[in-house]
């Protein structure tokens, strides 16, 4: 299944999730913020795969339309850096939600959808803005066939925007749909439920839709014959991220977890490694190879690595947790989103720009730069500053280090 590009990820929260869950021991400081006073990313572990995944992304981009093995493999894991962005992005949300519901009693809808707007948005519109510009001054063109309403609408993954320069905002698209739809329905559970049966049932219609997205998938692809639209539903990874995020709350971990420390702690760290294993061999373009994939490997790859999601973030005093949690990864896995959203000027044969590749990657960060200085870290300052007066903090209660955690 071929992959172009990656959504942006979310900052981590101030604290691991679960009521009954032990805390995590954390082996490594918070990262303060950059341009935002008084925020801190504190959840191990997630800032450095963000990192990760980033430069797999990028490295996938440079070799793109290569064809011989080692840049195939190149432009492979580049596409399973996209993976590991929506498995984040369904672990951090879900447990973002689940705090909110523990400290509260029920999930703020409208707090949450403030802030994933606030978040997302101006970055967004502004990099489209910057498109738009470049067009009318003849920095480069934008074909006739150009569509972007499906950019600006977040369904670019079910419809083809048919220009590079926004194209990757098909996997914004599929995040910003998961979460219309998982808050909603998981706010739904607690309310009706309660907090313990509402993850129980959480988890219930998360496993459900693993089992029945594989199902869908045939069923598109028999239709429209449509390899584009059969990738522009691989939820898989968000909808795992968010289960393994439900599952450590349930009981049944809690009891099992010594069990399940003897049986597969060793080869917990390892699992995210086997999930790569499983996209290097099956995400090509042979039909046998396609087959296996929408049918048995995404599904799979994706509970791979929820699993190793939420082992790294419970172990970060393991070596694979030092390397994910030394500061300048950290600091680019804040970035990441600015990275994602100006990715597509320098590489690829469709951007405007072909440049050495290191140029293009100072370039990159250059604008990235100028994009998270200029709009990204103003409008998360303006996000705690409203928070705050639309919904004072509770008496007491210390919030200030969590105030970036969606």
């Amino acid at each position: 299944m071929s992959i172009t590009a990656t959504p942006p990820e979310q900052a981590a929260i101030g604290e691991a999730s679960g009521a009954s869950a032990p805390p995590v021991a954390l082996a490594v400081p918070p990262v303060a913020v950059p341009g935002v006073p008084g925020a801190s990313h504190e959840l191990p572990s997630l800032d450095g795969l963000r990192s990760v995944a980033r430069i797999a992304i990028l490295s996938g981009h440079m070799f793109h339309g290569k064809n011989h093995t080692p840049n195939a493999i190149f432009n492979r894991i580049g596409d399973f850096g996209v993976c590991v962005f929506f498995g984040i992005s369904g672990y951090l949300i879900t447990t973002v939600l689940w705090k909110d519901a523990r400290r509260n009693g029920r999930i703020n809808l409208a707090r949450f959808y403030f802030r994933r707007t606030l978040r997302i948005f101006p970055p967004f519109y502004a990099y489209l803005a910057v498109v738009a510009i470049g067009g009318v001054v003849g920095l480069w063109t934008i074909p006739a066939s150009a569509r972007w309403w499906p950019a600006v609408l977040f369904v670019g993954n079910v419809v083809n925007t048919n220009d590079w320069l926004v194209g990757h905002a098909w996997s914004l698209a599929l995040e910003e749909q998961y979460y219309l739809a998982w808050p909603i329905a998981f706010a739904y559970f607690i309310r009706r439920r309660g907090k313990v049966a509402g993850v129980q049932m959480g988890t219930k219609i998360v496993i459900g839709t693993l089992c029945v997205l594989p199902l869908v998938r045939v069923a598109v692809f028999a239709a429209t014959r449509s390899g584009a639209l059969v990738t522009g539903l691989m939820f898989d990874f968000v909808a795992a991220g968010s289960g393994m995020a439900l599952l450590q709350e349930t009981d049944f971990f809690e009891r099992q977890r010594a069990a399940l420390a003897v049986r597969f702690g060793r080869a917990l760290p390892y699992t995210g490694l086997l999930a790569l294993l499983l996209h290097l061999v099956f995400a090509g373009s042979h039909r046998w190879m396609f087959a296996v994939d929408v049918v048995f490997s995404t599904t799979a790859e994706a509970v791979l690595l929820a699993i190793f999601l939420g082992w790294a973030t419970r172990h970060p005093e393991h070596w694979m947790g030092r390397v994910l949690n030394v500061r300048p990864l950290r600091i680019v896995g804040i970035a990441s989103y600015s990275l994602y959203l100006y990715q597509q000027l320098f590489f690829e044969e469709a951007a405007p720009f072909h440049l050495p590749v290191p140029v293009g990657l100072a370039l990159l960060c250059g604008c990235a730069a100028v994009s998270y200085w200029l709009v990204e870290a103003p409008s998360l300052r303006f996000r705690i500053w409203a928070e705050r007066w639309i919904w004072p903090p509770n008496r007491g209660a210390n919030q200030q280090r969590s105030e970036l955690s969606s």
